[in-house]
């Protein structure tokens, strides 16, 4: 039997945090069998169970968490690094939004959580789970303000009324339930970036995917926010496209034919305690075959991109939206070329030297990417 569940459609990128979260929920409670289809912006999910009133099963380490929040002891939890919410803490730690996150967490949704564990997944079986929940632009009891991290688009809204005249904040809101598994979804499906007040996240939305690829790449980016973290800190700020291309090409190639994928991204900055939006972006799965097709000519590919992102942070970017927009356009691939062949004879290095000797490789690469996109 196949049972069917739908993310509730609030937008692109929080549904596909909501998407991981569920594919979580899914895998903890022993189902990994199913389809993902993007429709709009929503998912559909078909998973492979014996009736369509799924059971939901939160691992003992999550519930823990859940109960050290609501007892406030935050000294346990924010200094774990394997805490579901402590990374969506740190990346928006020094503004009201860190507190918002965690006064979420322990006010609004830990207790429903802990108390309907099991019935979580039932919540999304209707696809008009948005329209029960009364999930809306405005302030409703029982739901809760989307966080920036979480809801890009959204945030801090004001609106004009005419009775009385004045601009009211006008919050989106959201079901404790869609709470929770976005912030499932942001710790087990995207990669999170901080440095010198700029935060970013990485995550991938499928079109068509099977469920055991999308939870294939959830612990591809659990691995990749564990290791991670510390070359990067040594690396010059990285734009929103840049640190896509960065992060999946450094991290393992994990697209099957049957499959595809789009890099979603976005920017924010902590700035006088106020957590802001700087850019949020979409890039075409093409930049992920572009990858895999350079990865098989060039296994120091990703070696180069690293060095890339120490020596010229641009030049990054750069690539990331050639290989992503204009794979059918020999003269900008064979320009990135050039670009990069010039970086490396600046640099007298040894790496730099050992890099110009690979370029050979990149030029086959990038000549079977122009194939297959022009």
């Amino acid at each position: 039997m196949v049972c069917i569940l739908y993310t509730p459609g609030h937008n692109l990128y929080t549904d596909t945090l909501i998407l991981y979260g569920i594919a979580r929920l899914l895998a903890w409670s022993g189902k990994v069998s199913g389809e993902v289809e993007r429709v709009g912006e929503r998912y559909v999910v078909k998973v492979d169970a014996d009736n369509c009133h799924p059971v939901s099963q939160l691992p003992e380490s999550i519930r823990l968490a859940l109960r050290l929040l609501q007892e406030e002891q935050q000294q346990v939890f924010l200094g774990d690094e394997g805490t579901f919410y402590s990374d969506l803490y740190r990346l928006a730690r020094g503004s009201k939004v860190g507190e918002s996150i965690l006064n979420n967490l322990r006010i609004r949704v830990a207790a429903k959580i802990l108390s309907n564990d099991a019935n979580i997944l039932e919540k999304y079986v209707s696809p008009g789970h948005k329209k029960l929940q009364g999930e809306f632009r405005g302030r409703k009891k029982g739901l809760v303000t989307l966080v920036l991290p979480l809801g890009p688009l959204y945030g801090k809204f004001y609106t004009w009324s005419l009775k009385p005249r004045r601009l009211t904040e006008k919050p989106y809101v959201v079901c404790p339930y869609c709470y929770f598994l976005s912030v499932l979804g942001f710790h087990y499906g995207s990669y999170t970036y901080q440095k010198d007040g700029e935060s970013k996240v990485v995550t991938l939305s499928p079109h068509h995917a099977s469920l055991e690829d999308v939870l294939a790449l959830s612990q591809s980016f659990e691995a990749a926010s564990i290791w991670m973290p510390a070359i990067l800190r040594y690396r010059n700020s990285l734009t929103g496209p840049g640190l896509s291309l960065y992060v999946l090409s450094l991290g393992e190639t994990l697209l099957s034919s049957s499959s595809h994928f789009e890099v979603l991204y976005g920017e924010f900055s902590v700035d006088n305690n106020t957590f802001r939006v700087v850019d949020v972006g979409r890039l075409p799965g093409v930049l992920l075959t572009s990858i895999a097709i350079i990865k098989y000519h060039m296994a120091s590919w990703p070696r180069l991109i690293d060095f890339i992102a120490r020596r010229d942070p641009g030049l990054l970017h750069r690539i990331a939206l050639t290989l992503s927009f204009e794979v059918g356009n020999e003269y900008a691939l064979y320009g990135i070329l050039r670009e990069i062949l010039s970086l490396l004879n600046d640099d007298k290095s040894q790496e730099a030297r050992y890099l110009a000797k690979q370029l050979d490789r990149l030029a086959e690469g990038l000549a079977m990417v122009w194939e297959s996109g022009g």
